[in-house]
């Protein structure tokens, strides 16, 4: 009884002793190459670093041009968007102008004001300006008369009753082509709505490309009443 139990002890320790062993080679690996990643000299963790970043860069070379070029899309959309509330508030002018006694040229002129803002660089350069009193040549102008009733384009002016009450209304309808004009991103929304959406309302014309913007304004003129 006594040997076995003797025979028993001794192989526990062997055990122990063996699993301490394993245990330190393990740890000892794990520092070994904890200190190689630490180090900042060390052959490995320098071609580790190389490696990585010679990843990231051709990742990055990958992806940025997807980017940028979406990037540079949304921001030509968005310059749509703006680009529609001003055509929207240029109605308005117009429909003021007209509401308030002014002729159909002035009133085009009222609503070329706003949109001068956003038109861009008129084809002819030879054409007038919109002169502001005080100011001058209104810069922009060009673009915004030529694109709104001019060579192209649309500007009405309305004298009409509302259905059904009778009063007097002023009704101001115009078209307006906008000048696309981020770089790259012009390109992409004209393609784009050009040969996959199938949008109408997109010409080419000189290289540059133009969006065509309608908006409507009603007005009523309650002292107009008998």
């Amino acid at each position: 009884m006594s040997r076995f139990m003797n025979n028993l002890g001794r192989n526990l320790m062997a055990d122990a002793a063996a699993a301490g062993r394993s245990g330190r080679d393990r740890l000892g690996g794990a520092r070994d190459r904890l200190s190689v990643l630490r180090s900042p000299f060390s052959a490995r963790a320098v071609a580790v670093r190389r490696s990585r970043s010679g990843q990231a860069i051709v990742e990055y070379a990958i992806v940025f041009p997807l980017q940028l070029m979406l990037t540079l899309a949304i921001i030509q959309l968005a310059h749509l968007f703006v680009a529609k509330h001003v055509i929207e508030y240029g109605a308005f002018c117009g429909a003021r102008a007209a509401l308030v006694g002014l002729s159909d040229d002035d009133a085009r002129l009222a609503a070329a004001l706003p949109i001068s803002t956003i038109s861009g660089a008129a084809a002819d350069r030879t054409s007038e300006p919109l002169i502001v009193p005080g100011w001058g040549a209104l810069p922009g102008s060009r673009g915004a008369l030529e694109r709104t009733g001019g060579m192209w384009g649309e500007f009405r002016i309305t004298r009409d009753t509302e259905p059904g009450s009778g009063s007097p209304i002023v009704v101001c309808n115009l078209t307006h082509w906008y000048k696309l004009v981020v770089p790259v991103g012009n390109t992409i929304v004209y393609r784009l709505g050009d040969s996959v959406v199938g949008l109408e309302n997109l010409e080419r014309v000189g290289g540059a490309s133009y969006f065509q913007m309608k908006a409507s304004c009603t007005l009523a003129q309650p002292w107009a009443n008998p």
